[in-house]
Formats: structure tokens, C-alpha cells, sequence
């Protein structure tokens, strides 16, 4: 067996040796507002890394926020992936970014809290 055979056949658990992001925790909203798009590029990138179907997902809800995604008919793989972000999401913010994920249970739309944090 080559080498990219067997690289091929060994699943790697990249959320294990890759930093997730800081948690996102400012004292101010002013200081919110001027870390978030870092920050925001920086959980992103660590959701695709983790999961590259993260990525489809997040081009849909950045392209157009408004737009929900349709969780009902969503695929297994896809409810999944949102309800790892819900806990993510949950270890990660502090102060009123908690307070929008806390709020709603509702696990299905939890990929729009990315936008919304």
C-alpha cells in the first residue's frame, strides 16, 4: 500500500489537534463589535478544518442572513453538524453572545447563530 493510499484510509480526528478558537468574552459592546469579524473567521476556519462540509453551510448563511436554512428537510449529517455547533458555540461566547445561544433551544437553527453572535 503507497503512502497516499494509506493517508487515504486513516480518518483523522482534526478537532483534536487543532486550537478551537478563544472563547469570545469583552468586557464592552464596542470591543465585541471590533473582534467579532476576527474571531468569526477564526471559528469558521476551525469548523471546516474539523468538518469540510461546515463549509456549503456557511457560504448559504453568510451569503444571504436572512434566509433560514431548512432544518426539516435537512439531512442527518446536517443536524448533526448543527447541534455540535450549538454546544461549540455554548463553551466559546460569554455575556449577551451566551444569552442568544441560551435562549433558544431550538437546535435546528443554531447554524444561524453564527451569524447572530
Amino acid at each position: 500500500m503507497g503512502p497516499s493510499s494509506a493517508a487515504s484510509s486513516t480518518s483523522v480526528d482534526w478537532s483534536k489537534l487543532i486550537n478551537k478558537p478563544q472563547a469570545f468574552d469583552h468586557a464592552s459592546l464596542e470591543a465585541e463589535i471590533k473582534a467579532f469579524r476576527d474571531w468569526s473567521w477564526q471559528l469558521g476556519q476551525f469548523l471546516i478544518a474539523i468538518d469540510p462540509s461546515y463549509d456549503d453551510e456557511l457560504k448559504k448563511i453568510f451569503e444571504d442572513p436572512s434566509k433560514g436554512l431548512d432544518m426539516v428537510s435537512a439531512s442527518a449529517d446536517t443536524r448533526n453538524r448543527s447541534t455540535k455547533l450549538y454546544g461549540l458555540l455554548a463553551s466559546l461566547v460569554r455575556g449577551k453572545a451566551l444569552g442568544l445561544v441560551r435562549v433558544s433551544m431550538d437546535l435546528p437553527r443554531m447554524l444561524h447563530y453564527v451569524r447572530c453572535v
